[in-house]
């Protein structure tokens, strides 16, 4: 088991995981599984998954129920809100998103640097894409 402490929302959760992974073991996952709350699932599945380009067929969400009915009822109103954020702006780095990004930066660090770029340089290009297209660079995965 591992930690990974920089993400800021939830496309790098699985970025930064995958990266941590890499970091600590020296390669890439076979296979990613995301345990969060069931109203999730289909950003993770129809936007980050995608957006990273990982292969469906190596990806798991295990859905979790909110602590309460009404908290299931208003996050899920929520949710279809972001989810429409991540469709526009699939890598967080429109001014929505990047916003939302910053207020979260746990490290107060400018930019929202992270340590991956050294431990994992065949992510550079992806790290810094940014746009509604689908980062077409090589991905060790």
């Amino acid at each position: 088991a591992f930690t990974e402490e920089r993400a800021r929302d939830s496309y790098e959760n699985v970025l930064f995981s995958i990266a941590r992974f890499r970091e600590l073991t020296g390669s890439v996952p076979r296979h990613l599984t995301v345990v969060g709350y069931a109203f999730k699932r289909d950003r993770f599945e129809r936007e980050h998954v995608p957006a990273l380009r990982w292969p469906a067929d190596r990806f798991a969400y295990e859905g979790t129920p909110a602590a309460s009915a009404e908290r299931e009822k208003t996050s899920g109103e929520r949710e279809a809100g972001v989810r429409e954020a991540f469709a526009r702006d699939p890598y967080g780095c429109g001014a929505e998103l990047a916003g939302k990004r910053a207020s979260r930066d746990p490290f107060a660090v400018v930019g929202g640097s992270h340590p991956y770029l050294a431990t994992n340089p065949e992510l550079a290009g992806l790290f810094a894409h940014c746009g509604a297209k689908t980062y077409a660079g090589a991905l060790p995965w």
